[in-house]
């Protein structure tokens, strides 16, 4: 090779070298970058029973010649209710039998706040905080002839649904 080879090699080199090292020194080509917040929408919303206390029904007083009504109280909390931007409402599907036959009324349900003041789950969303469903089964002169022994056993399915 002839030296003006040789030296329009070694200067061609010079010039890449020299370019890299000013462009990687010069200009910025890479980030990272982390951000952190609480987003209170991440924690899941919670119904549950408010307390490990058997649920009792309990026979109103029975006057002569009434049918008698049975009143079950089922204390319910909810939890992160905030972290939703829709309307909750509960939904209940309440049955009941009488030593292990079904009664023919369906039982009503009502709602109650913390404070013992009726929910009117129509035009107020629920929140988070302490409730009451209190499940009323009134037996019917049909119901009389499936008591044998008086067990009576209420059950309510109750789930938070988006209000519409």
């Amino acid at each position: 090779m002839k030296k003006k080879a040789i030296l329009g090699f070694m200067t061609g080199a010079a010039i890449v070298a020299a370019t890299t090292g000013s462009y990687a020194a010069w200009d910025s080509l890479t980030l990272k970058q982390t951000g952190s917040t609480t987003i209170n929408g991440l924690k899941p919303i919670t119904l549950t029973a408010t307390s490990d206390t058997p649920i009792t029904p309990t026979m109103e007083n029975r006057d002569l010649n009434a049918n008698p009504v049975i009143i079950t109280d089922i204390p319910v909390t909810v939890t992160n209710a905030s972290s939703t931007s829709k309307d909750l409402t509960l939904t209940t599907k309440p049955s009941a039998t009488i030593d292990g036959k079904d009664v023919n009324d369906l039982p009503t349900v009502e709602i109650f706040d913390d404070k013992d003041a009726k929910v009117d789950l129509s035009t107020t969303p629920i929140t988070n905080g302490n409730y009451t469903i209190k499940v009323t089964t009134t037996l019917t002169d049909a119901d009389k002839t499936n008591v044998t022994d008086g067990v009576v056993s209420v059950t309510v399915d109750a789930a938070l649904e988006e209000k519409k």
